[in-house]
């Protein structure tokens, strides 16, 4: 997969993840896809593990509210065989933006992994 087709997958993510979406971030991840995240618990990362578990846990977090978000891509790089993409997001829920940075590894045109961290990429 070329660069450029990567930062369109990643884009549909954002995308979706802005629209509150479940059903398209299905067509993104993998079957077998992991998801490690830093918001379920406080900044503690949280592993979900299968595209069923990871939209699922999607879906719930948009019910909880988590809606009118806006994702700015401010870079994408790649790093060995990763993507990673730094983002901006702004919304209701936020008391200012939040940075961070999402390492992705893709195989046939899926999200196999997606890593999440808040802050500046290490």
């Amino acid at each position: 997969m070329t660069l450029e087709a990567e930062r369109a997958l990643i884009e549909r993510y954002y995308r979706a993840m802005e629209a509150g979406a479940p059903d398209v971030m299905d067509g993104l991840f993998a079957t077998d896809a992991v998801y490690s995240e830093p918001f379920s618990k406080a900044g503690e990362s949280t592993v979900h593990q299968g595209r069923e578990a990871i939209v699922g846990w999607l879906a719930a977090s948009f019910e909880a509210g988590n809606k009118g978000v806006t994702i700015t891509l401010d870079r994408i790089d790649v790093d060995g065989g990763d993507v990673v993409a730094e983002w901006t997001c702004v919304g209701p829920m936020l008391p200012g933006p939040m940075k961070g940075y999402d390492r992705y590894q893709v195989h046939d045109g899926r999200i196999r992994r997606l890593d999440t961290r808040l802050g500046p990429v290490r």
